[in-house]
């Protein structure tokens, strides 16, 4: 405005009062040599009008002007004893309303705290940041500015003291807090302690949407695998390295180290793949050896129940009798029963997404269909078989964070350097 008076574009400014055009004598120079050398005039509603051509009028404008500065510094004065008296009482500033709290920034909003209590657990049990804004963003979640989360979002959000009831004021922890906390302080010490170790703040590039195995598999040094390239014959392909050599490459003067790994992607994934199924199924058959002969009732009992449930709905589809509907439909009732039944006696997994824990259920499934398989052994190889390229195209739907989890569930995946001796992987159930 100030740059388009002085062009000429207009010739008045009009304002509430004087205080409301600026509070600050350094500006009122300015304004004052608007009115003396461009000719602009000056309107207020409720202030007097000075005639800035005057030397009595600049110094009246001038006087006023200092008045309102002192003012304003009299209310900043005045607001910084009030907001020490208030964090001396534990309560928190006044601001906008932070997620989890409702506008007091000191009582829990239970529906938003329970998501932050569920997100807490699930990082402790290892799921990724990403994963937890993404399942949040499904459930229709939002920010308090009404935006969907992203990872730094939601890194920040539990990160926030205030989680765990702790008032910080200037940057300090405070004494006397007045916060209901939503978790404990040690559980938000060990979300802090993850979020912030050195290998997550280390700069390793943005995590891949494609390489599931990036970040879960490690360099026989220890360090992670990250996504980087492989040049063979001037052939660029995708590859995990080493997280040390994707560091060396990004910092000028630092030569990559020797002895670390890197691999084309593909051929890890491809020898991942089938590890992951012998360890799934594995773990799903030590279940059913470990079960109870009532565990084992309840299988069999399920299996018997489906198979019925797949010829009343083959009837139903081929003669549409109403009957075998009614049938289908209390098979279908019974089945899941058994299964809740089955779920119950069946030791927890570790917390995994919705979608990794319903493929997990899959997985037990399929075993469970070959437990109670009476046909030959050739014809058991032959089902696992089938089985095994059925749960091969079913893994490759699943989103990248889910078959990261199932991986960090089951396995432990190691590639060493081309030039130790002994194998390149090492894939390990757990």
């Amino acid at each position: 405005m100030l740059a388009a008076a002085d062009r000429g574009e207009f010739g008045t400014i009009i304002a509430y009062s004087m205080s409301r055009l600026t509070r600050r004598p350094s500006e009122w120079e300015r304004l004052i040599d608007l009115g003396q050398h461009r000719g602009v005039t000056f309107l207020y509603k409720v202030s007097p009008r000075y005639d800035l051509n005057t030397a009595d009028g600049r110094a009246t404008a001038r006087t006023v002007a200092a008045w309102d500065a002192a003012e304003a510094e009299r209310t900043s004065e005045r607001r910084l004893l009030r907001n020490a008296a208030q964090i001396a009482k534990g309560e928190p500033l006044g601001r906008p309303r932070v997620f989890g709290f409702e506008i007091d920034g000191m009582t829990p909003r239970e529906d938003e705290a329970a998501l932050l209590r569920d997100a807490y657990a699930a990082l402790l049990s290892g799921t990724a940041v990403r994963q937890i804004a993404r399942e949040w963003n499904a459930a229709g979640s939002r920010t308090t500015r009404g935006k969907e989360w992203s990872a730094v979002t939601l890194r920040n959000t539990l990160l926030r003291e205030r989680n765990a009831g702790i008032l910080v004021a200037n940057g300090e922890r405070q004494a006397q807090s007045k916060i209901t906390p939503i978790v404990a302080s040690d559980t938000w010490e060990a979300a802090r302690a993850i979020l912030q170790a050195p290998e997550r703040l280390r700069n390793t590039g943005r995590p891949s949407g494609t390489r599931w195995l990036s970040g879960v598999a490690l360099c026989g040094c220890g360090e992670q695998l990250v996504v980087g390239a492989s040049w063979s014959k001037h052939k660029y392909s995708p590859a995990y390295t080493c997280a040390l050599i994707g560091l060396a490459n990004r910092t000028p003067g630092i030569k990559t180290p020797p002895g670390h790994a890197r691999m084309k992607a593909e051929l890890l994934e491809e020898a991942v793949v089938p590890e992951l199924f012998k360890a799934m199924s594995s773990a799903s058959s030590q279940v059913e050896t470990k079960a109870t002969p009532e565990m084992g009732r309840l299988v069999r009992e399920r299996a018997s129940v489906l198979e019925q449930l797949t010829r009343a709905k083959d009837l139903y589809s081929e003669f549409g009798g109403s009957d075998d509907l009614a049938r289908a439909r209390r098979l279908q009732i019974e089945a899941d029963d058994l299964q809740s039944r089955i779920e119950a006696a069946v030791p927890a997994d570790e917390p995994l997404s919705a979608a990794a824990r319903e493929f997990a259920r899959l997985t037990r499934e399929w075993e469970e269909s070959l437990v109670v398989d009476e046909r030959p052994v050739v014809g058991k190889l032959l089902s696992a078989h089938d089985e095994m390229e059925r749960w091969e195209a079913e893994f490759e739907q699943l989103d990248v964070d889910d078959k990261r989890a199932l991986v960090r569930r089951y396995l432990s995946v190691t590639v060493r350097s081309a030039k130790e001796a002994g194998p390149r992987t090492v894939i390990e159930a757990l």
